[in-house]
């Protein structure tokens, strides 16, 4: 029989080359993305959005989700934060391909609010969006939502370099990669109440 100190030895070693494995992958830089129905950006940190405008206004989907937007955020807003993006002129030609999808608060939200979105707008192929340290949930959530659906990944930065403030978001997030896994998730809030 095995001991718990061993257990709990085995189970450290375990969660360790995880993360290990987590952190590796995420600092991979992401290939060109191919060509696709749609792009989905999950909301968050800084440049993810504008990333994400890019891949629009460069044609590599006909339509971009934009998930966990929230109440307040307009269009408007979105063109204030684009102005230091050259391909700011061609933001008012892509508004009608935006959509700013409101109830999201959780990656568990973003995935159905993108699986409803998929459904609708007949998506069987898109570019995810999201920092590199989100990425491997994200797809996780989405892929489980919308299975049809052929996912590519842009990670927020392209070539990320880990920082010292970077490890405790990294910890976290694979923390929540393994709840994922285990399909707790689904548990935590994952809409805005209506």
């Amino acid at each position: 029989m095995i001991s718990l100190g061993r257990l709990l030895l085995i189970a450290a070693a375990a969660w360790c080359g995880g993360l290990a494995w987590f952190i590796g992958d995420a600092v991979q830089p992401s290939p060109p993305p191919p060509q696709a129905d749609g792009i989905v950006v999950l909301t968050g940190d800084a440049d993810r959005v504008e990333t994400a405008l890019a891949l629009l206004a460069q044609g590599r989907g006909r339509l971009l989700l934009i998930s966990g937007a929230g109440p307040r955020y307009g269009f408007d807003e979105l063109a204030r934060r684009y102005q230091r993006d050259q391909a700011a002129l061609a933001l008012g030609k892509l508004q009608t391909r935006v959509t700013l999808g409101r109830d999201a608060v959780s990656t568990w939200g973003n995935a159905a609010e993108f699986a409803a979105w998929a459904g609708r707008d007949h998506i069987s192929s898109a570019i995810v969006v999201t920092s590199y340290y989100h990425m491997r949930r994200a797809l996780l959530e989405i892929g489980r939502t919308a299975p049809e659906v052929k996912l590519s990944a842009v990670k927020v930065p392209a070539s990320p370099r880990i920082e010292p403030d970077d490890w405790r978001k990294l910890i976290e997030d694979y923390n929540k990669y393994l709840l994922a896994l285990l399909g707790l998730s689904r548990f935590s809030p994952g809409h805005r109440a209506a």
